[in-house]
């Protein structure tokens, strides 16, 4: 917490008693107990981890009929300097989501910024596309995708 004084600003530590009663709210879990603890609240279906080259289709069975949260990283490459690479995201034919990054170099894999996608989600069968789009944008077996839902 900062304590502003003028044209100073010190570090002011919080109150024990605080911090406290907020330990005894929340559910507290030692590192040693962090890899046998499951979380019962949050599940994780990994759809895609593989290596390239796009697209990659994967088939998935929807464990829900509600909100979800998918989590895509990947990387992509330019074959030109000055490139915006983008990579697609569909879920039965229908594009939900687009990463984008700009590449000032030629031939250098890149990461994207990971995708949080936020979208309703019915039971049943459905089909994740990952797809590249732009001018002198590519990917191959050096480029390696993850598709991850939340829920």
């Amino acid at each position: 917490m900062l304590e502003d004084r003028g044209r100073s600003r010190r570090y002011v530590r919080p109150r024990a008693e605080l911090i406290a009663l907020v330990s005894e709210n929340l559910p507290v879990m030692s590192p040693r107990d962090a890899h046998n603890k499951e979380d019962s609240n949050m599940q994780v279906l990994q759809i895609i981890n593989q290596p390239g080259p796009l697209p990659i289709k994967a088939q998935l069975t929807a464990p829900l009929d509600g909100p979800a949260l998918l989590v895509v990283t990947s990387s992509l490459w330019a074959t030109a300097s000055n490139t915006l690479m983008q990579l697609n995201v569909a879920l039965d034919g229908t594009q939900i989501a687009t990463g984008k990054l700009w590449s000032n170099g030629a031939s250098t894999h890149r990461a994207l910024p990971a995708l949080f996608i936020g979208f309703p989600l019915s039971f049943g069968p459905h089909t994740l596309t990952l797809s590249l789009s732009g001018q002198n944008v590519t990917s191959d077996q050096n480029d390696f995708f993850n598709a991850s839902l939340i829920y």
